[in-house]
């Protein structure tokens, strides 16, 4: 099974693409190597209020797993 690691902002659930803009659509989100390059993404980029999505598939499903992202503190 594909699992994809994205980065969500908890205020409205749209997803990072990268370049500093976001999305509604998990499709069109970054999909990050591993958990370390997303907390990196996220501080580079001053990314606040944010989450990691382990994203078990190709659409966003139940059996996602969920994890605050704190870059700050």
């Amino acid at each position: 099974m594909l699992m994809k690691r994205l980065i969500r902002s908890k205020a409205d659930g749209k997803y990072f693409d990268g370049r500093g803009r976001w999305s509604d659509e998990a499709t069109r989100a970054l999909c990050f190597e591993d958990s370390f390059a997303a907390f990196k993404a996220a501080k580079k980029h001053h990314l606040a209020n944010v989450e990691l999505v382990l994203m078990m598939g190709e659409e966003p499903s139940s059996y996602d797993v969920i994890m605050e992202l704190k870059t700050s503190g």
